[in-house]
């Protein structure tokens, strides 16, 4: 009974400063982001509860990379704390071995682990799926706002579009057009474009527009043959998707792991064969890019929890204090080590677009090189 009370304060003692850290990371690196949509969260048309909910499932987009960083500042942190009180001498009084000691930090560990795990199994991608729909939802309110009589227009997907006359619809959200010029991002090779008499552009659904252009004609000019074709119309609808803009959407981090793996090993499948067939480097290069996106996704997702579990131990080592007068290892030691365990991470994959070595090497040799330093770490721990 009195090890379990031991082992309850232990971990009463992590909890606090584990949620600050865990706050901590999520906010610092949510700064960031937001400066990227701050422009889109402050215009007029977006509530406050709006903008928590889009700031939130950012926030949870962090969460698999801030909990392996909070549990490690936060197990060094309470440890040392207890070595400067000299609770860990009265501790192995009590007949605390080192792996004993660690018990209680590791269990709340691993359920930080098995957080991390369902987040990423379930919510995450579901949340990245959330918050970049309220995107595309905002995005295309704020398309009726920014049209107006004598500007041009550039918020609409592959189109440039400028208009003599603008006014609000009577029935439903949209605007009537007088004397709309409209010029099309086509193939290139050619040109095309737009006149209409009058046009309006109507809300359809939640982030789809549809614009009813009357009375006009699209011109359609070829560069190399010089011919120009020339349509006239009564009437001729063009449908505006944001959900479909790519500079928005990325099905990779969207998808679950059941996707992700089927997705994995077709692209594998498809790379064999046309090394075999003899493709252009060029393509080869882009479809193995596509593969390395979807590994580090799919793998990245499994490597955090396991990261939450490795720092707890890491963060443990590096806590308790030598009582032999030797240096002792601290934060600044620990750091080097993070930091060149994501170096190793994001350097190994950015090689393996251009060599010839299957992805995953680069993706575990780091974790391999965090496992191996741990583990001397905490051998090499003074606990006589």
């Amino acid at each position: 009974m009195k090890k379990r009370t031991i082992d309850l304060y232990l971990a009463a003692r992590m909890l606090l400063p584990f949620i600050g850290a865990l706050l901590f990371f999520i906010i610092f690196l949510l700064i960031f982001q937001l400066f990227k949509f701050l422009p889109i969260l402050s215009q007029e048309h977006v509530g406050a509860g709006e903008a928590a909910s889009i700031i939130f499932h950012i926030a949870l987009n962090f969460l698999p990379f801030a909990a392996p960083l909070a549990i490690f500042f936060s197990v060094q942190w309470v440890v040392s704390k207890l070595s400067h009180d000299s609770e860990i001498i009265a501790l192995r009084s009590f007949g605390y071995s080192k792996w004993k000691m660690l018990r209680p930090f590791l269990l709340m560990a691993i359920v930080a682990a098995l957080g991390v795990l369902f987040m990423g199994l379930s919510y995450t991608p579901r949340a990245k799926d959330i918050f970049r729909s309220k995107i595309f939802k905002i995005s295309s309110r704020s398309l009726l706002s920014t049209i107006k009589a004598g500007d041009f227009v550039t918020q609409v997907p592959g189109v440039t579009l400028f208009t003599r006359g603008a006014s609000d619809l009577t029935k439903g959200r949209g605007k009537a057009l007088e004397e709309v010029y409209v010029f099309f991002d086509s193939a290139k090779g050619s040109e095309r474009s737009l006149f209409a008499q009058s046009a309006t552009i109507e809300e359809k659904e939640s982030f789809d527009f549809l614009i009813n252009f009357e009375k006009g004609h699209i011109v359609e000019r070829h560069s190399e043959s010089q011919r120009v074709d020339k349509i006239f119309f009564e009437n001729y609808e063009y449908p505006v998707q944001f959900s479909n803009n790519r500079s928005f959407r990325s099905n990779i981090r969207t998808s679950d792991y059941k996707t992700l793996w089927k997705g994995i090993k077709d692209s594998d499948g498809s790379l064999k064969s046309l090394k075999a067939s003899g493709l252009e480097k060029s393509k080869l290069k882009s479809l193995k890019r596509s593969i390395l996106k979807m590994k580090m996704e799919f793998w990245g997702r499994l490597i955090s929890p396991l990261l939450v579990i490795i720092f707890c131990i890491f963060g443990f080592s590096l806590g308790v204090k030598s009582l032999r007068g030797k240096n002792n290892k601290g934060v600044g030691f620990g750091l080097a080590i993070i930091s060149s365990y994501y170096i190793l991470f994001f350097t190994g994959t950015s090689l393996a677009r251009s060599l010839d070595i299957a992805e995953e090497v680069f993706i575990f040799l780091p974790l391999v090189f965090l496992i191996f330093v741990t583990s001397r770490v905490f051998k090499a721990l003074d606990w006589s």
